[in-house]
């Protein structure tokens, strides 16, 4: 009789381990099975960015080579192209002596890369698509990278609860009315510092370093648009590319 009861204790105890065993095992595997799911869906995700940057990439390399086509194209322009070669940049050449090349060059292709009212192609699009094809190298690379994949005109620098409804209106106001929607280099600033107008001055000479400007593919937000986020102008002008 002790000695049933011992070996059905010792049986029971068996059992036990088996269990314990069997649950460790599962755990393990529930672990492996999540993990391997959660980096199924982080590549994904990730495989889905990259797909959309890919073609948004390819969508505007194309519009580009399209403007640049319908350049060649144009008769009254094709008689401009003798006379001055086309530049080229590289990562490390001389940047001033290059933006003088290229106004020589855009001037006698009669490209204004100011105007944004004819065309299409305009000829702020036509000059972008020709400070495109000058680069070179490590250069173009950054080029599609940082512009050519973008679609708009972020401001890091200002928040959108200005009260103005576009940049016109903020280049007049005083830093005092900005007051702290300004961040960073933006702190203190007139409007006048803080937003290039096209009316003073030219896409040569536009300089966005304070406002933090650069290109995004951030949806657009107004200056009066109150939601706490930087503002995103739509589009990018040569004068904001160079």
């Amino acid at each position: 009789m002790i000695s049933n009861i011992a070996r059905k204790q010792t049986r029971i105890g068996e059992l036990l381990g088996e269990k314990l065993a069997l649950q460790l095992i599962y755990r393990r595997c529930k672990a492996e099975a999540d993990l391997s799911e959660f980096n199924r869906v982080w590549v994904f995700n990730w495989y889905q960015k990259w797909k959309a940057r890919e073609i948004n990439s390819y969508r505007n390399i194309l519009n580009l080579n399209q403007q640049i086509l319908a350049l060649h194209n144009n008769q009254q322009n094709r008689r401009n192209m003798a006379g001055i070669p086309q530049p080229f940049f590289d990562w490390g050449d001389d940047i001033p002596d290059f933006f003088a090349k290229l106004r020589l060059y855009l001037q006698n292709q009669g490209v204004n890369p100011a105007d944004n009212a004819g065309g299409p192609p305009t000829g702020r699009e036509v000059a972008i698509g020709y400070l495109r094809g000058c680069m070179r190298g490590r250069a173009l690379e950054w080029f599609d990278e940082e512009i050519t994949t973008k679609q708009n005109w972020e401001l890091a620098n200002l928040l959108d609860n200005t009260g103005q409804a576009n940049l016109v209106a903020v280049n007049g106001r005083t830093a005092v009315q900005i007051g702290n929607q300004a961040l960073n280099e933006v702190l203190g600033q007139p409007g006048t510092a803080i937003v290039k107008l096209r009316a003073v001055e030219g896409p040569w000479d536009e300089d966005w370093r304070i406002a933090g400007g650069r290109p995004t593919n951030n949806t657009p937000n107004a200056p009066n648009a109150n939601a706490g986020n930087t503002v995103v102008v739509p589009g990018i002008r040569f004068g904001q590319a160079v």
